[in-house]
């Protein structure tokens, strides 16, 4: 008996852009941004993209290092370690002055939670 020559093929789940999106942490405009500049492929099917997972997951560590890269230019340009002296040094005033806070921070722990979302909104924008 001869072997198949048309070994069978290994089905890949496909996810939607917003399953794709949670799994890299972006949000859903930049993974459909993504597919339009070609880092991406995508399947049309009914007017809504589909990507397979393997390819949101090869995708996922570009984004990582990606968010890592920008957030090490953040953190140099933000002069990000100053920024916690001063949480730890308990002035709180000058934290919400450079970071343009409403109000300033009441305490060591939310003044490093506070810079630290700031931080990540920062990155996230770029």
């Amino acid at each position: 008996m001869v072997g198949n020559p048309h070994p069978p093929q290994i089905m890949t789940r496909l996810c939607t852009v917003t399953e794709a999106a949670k799994l890299l942490g972006i949000d859903r405009t930049t993974v459909i941004r993504h597919i339009k500049m070609d880092r991406l492929k995508a399947i049309v099917m009914d007017g809504q993209y589909f990507i397979r997972a393997d390819d949101v997951e090869k995708l996922r560590g570009v984004v990582e290092r990606s968010l890592s890269e920008r957030m090490k230019q953040e953190v140099k340009s933000r002069k990000v370690p100053q920024l916690y002296k001063l949480c730890v040094d308990d002035k709180f005033e000058e934290v919400a002055r450079l970071l343009n806070l409403p109000e300033q921070p009441s305490s060591v722990s939310d003044c490093f939670s506070i810079v630290n979302k700031v931080m990540k909104q920062k990155v996230n924008k770029i």
